[in-house]
């Protein structure tokens, strides 16, 4: 019941992470898959790297926090530790996007060849896109902490059927920095879509005769 939502789901989440480059190569050419993959590995890599180990590593003490999921109490506080971590990975995404903003250009003079600078500007802007998505993972812990996996279905399957779609349809129009900017919104719908689960799951949770109000009474 807690992983079968999680295999559905994770294909599609596949399909989504490598819909960028089967549009570029589609619409636009080799040079472009190129190109991406460059700001790829200086932008969206590193800041979901960084995320993903802080989720690989505080997830099972959020776990062991929120125990079976029936103390109200104890749910409580795991989902006050994530909103603390989401808030903070939040802060990181805007934080590094807003330095390679600035720095871009010295960025890809030190690290890449010289005829991958002129595309260095859509590095702030795929780092805010890879932060998003990554945030919203982080915020997605305290709902996997339920063990209620099938909330997330909805959120998981439909933004990635969104992405990716608006993936094929950007780089057909725009080509490498419409896909670029696909994923930054692409990244704010699923992080709004996260949050807003997570907020009606609190309320849901604080209400009378819901299962957290049965077991307190």
């Amino acid at each position: 019941d807690y992983a079968l939502p999680i295999s559905g789901w994770g294909v599609f989440t596949w399909v989504q992470m490598s819909s960028d480059r089967w549009a570029l190569q589609i619409s636009a050419s080799t040079s472009s898959v190129g190109y991406f993959a460059v700001l790829y590995r200086l932008g969206y890599y590193p800041i979901t790297l960084i995320t993903g180990l802080v989720t690989q590593l505080i997830t099972p003490i959020l776990f062991q926090k929120a125990g079976d999921a029936t103390d109200a109490s104890r749910m409580k506080t795991t989902t006050q530790v994530n909103q603390w971590l989401t808030a903070a990975a939040l802060a990181v995404t805007v934080l590094g996007a807003g330095l390679a903003y600035f720095l871009h250009g010295p960025i890809f003079n030190v690290l890449v060849a010289a005829e991958y600078r002129a595309i260095s500007w859509l590095l702030p802007w795929i780092i805010l896109g890879g932060g998003l998505f990554a945030t919203g993972q982080v915020a997605t812990i305290s709902l996997l902490s339920e063990a209620n996996t099938k909330r997330l279905i909805a959120p998981k399957i439909g933004t990635a059927v969104f992405a990716t779609s608006l993936n094929f349809a950007a780089a057909h129009f725009y080509g490498l920095p419409g896909v670029i900017f696909a994923g930054v919104v692409s990244g704010i719908v699923y992080i709004v879509w996260i949050l807003a689960l997570v907020r009606q799951n609190g309320r849901e949770a604080g209400s009378p005769g819901t299962q957290f109000g049965t077991e307190n009474q």
